[in-house]
């Protein structure tokens, strides 16, 4: 059976959202990094080797599409602030106002998506009922 990479983590990333632009390398791999560390925090630490870039046998696919996910929330978060800064930018030249819609729309989307993640994390979680 092949080991599961960082690869597999940015493709379930990048099947949730289509976009015109291609995204740096660099931003999805700290967004991945992110999304251990976060997964690490609430859950626990899935053992990922930077070295080989593998993650051990036993992580399952929910752990891959978590963490896929965390890395959307993180990519909406990055789009609200895309849309705060050309919200009225006004020049000499030329003024560019943001819409309203595209601002609700998007935050629409963050608050969908950070409801998807915790669901998932809920979902893992151990819990205790005494």
């Amino acid at each position: 059976m092949r080991k599961k990479t960082s690869q597999d983590v940015i493709d379930s990333f990048e099947s949730t959202f289509q976009d015109k632009f291609e995204l740096s390398p660099f931003l999805e791999m700290q967004w991945f990094r992110d999304a251990l560390a976060q997964y690490a925090l609430e859950i626990k630490d899935l053992h990922y080797d930077i070295e080989t870039d593998t993650f051990p046998e036993d992580v399952e696919q929910y752990q891959i599409t978590t963490l896929g996910l965390m890395m959307k929330r993180s990519y909406c978060v990055r789009e609200i602030s895309r849309i705060n800064k050309i919200q009225n930018i006004v020049g000499k030249d030329i003024s560019l106002t943001g819409t309203g819609d595209q601002k609700r729309v998007s935050m629409e989307e963050l608050e969908f998506e950070q409801s998807r993640v915790e669901d998932l994390l809920n979902k893992q979680k151990t819990h205790c009922y005494a």
